[in-house]
C-alpha cells in the first residue's frame, strides 16, 4: 500500500489500484553515485512533449547538475537490474528568484529513451490536465520516492513511493 493517510479501506483501495495502474508507471526515482553506491536523490515524471522526452522534476533536485555543466557526477535512473547515467538538457528555475517555484525538468537525449522506453511509460501531452476546480477541494495528490523509504537488505538496496494527498 503506498497510502499511509487514515482513509476508509474501500477509498484506499481504490485510490492504490489508480496509483499503480495509472501514475506509477510514468514516475522515476533518480540517484547519485556516492562512495561507489547509489543512493536515492530525487523523483521525476517522465513526459513526451512535442516529439521530444523529459524528466520533469524540482530544481532543487538538479540545481547542481544545472550549475556545474563540466561536472563529472551524473544523475541516475534505474534500468532494469542496475542504472543508466541521464544526459540531456537540464533546466530549472532558481528558487530564491522565482518566488518559491521549484520546477524543472530534463530535456532527456534520444539514446536514454531508447535505453529506458521499454521499463518505463512517458505521459503524451494529452494526458495533461488543465487545472480547472469541478469541486471546493484540492484534486490532486503527489507521489514520489522519498530518502526516507529506502532499506538495506541482503545487499540490496530497496525504494519505495509515498503518496500525499491534500487535506
Amino acid at each position: 500500500m503506498l497510502i499511509k493517510e487514515e482513509i476508509s479501506g474501500e477509498l484506499s483501495a481504490q485510490i492504490n489500484q489508480l496509483i499503480q495502474d495509472e501514475i506509477l508507471h510514468f514516475t522515476c526515482q533518480l540517484f547519485i553515485r556516492e562512495n561507489k553506491m547509489m543512493k536515492p536523490y530525487g523523483s521525476g515524471i517522465l513526459a513526451t512533449i512535442n516529439n521530444s522526452n523529459y524528466i520533469l522534476t524540482a530544481s532543487h533536485v538538479i540545481d547542481y547538475f544545472m550549475e556545474d555543466e563540466n561536472s563529472t557526477e551524473d544523475l541516475f535512473i534505474r534500468k532494469g537490474g542496475g542504472y543508466v547515467a541521464i544526459k540531456g538538457d537540464f533546466k530549472g528555475t532558481v528558487i530564491s528568484m522565482s518566488d518559491g517555484i521549484d520546477l524543472a525538468y530534463i530535456k532527456i537525449e534520444n539514446e536514454l529513451f531508447e535505453a529506458v522506453k521499454y521499463n518505463y511509460k512517458f505521459l503524451p501531452l494529452s494526458k495533461f490536465r488543465k487545472h480547472v476546480k469541478l469541486i471546493p477541494a484540492a484534486q490532486y495528490c503527489v507521489l514520489g520516492f522519498p530518502e526516507v523509504n529506502v532499506k538495506h537488505e541482503d545487499d540490496k538496496m530497496h525504494t519505495g513511493a509515498s503518496v500525499k494527498l491534500p487535506v
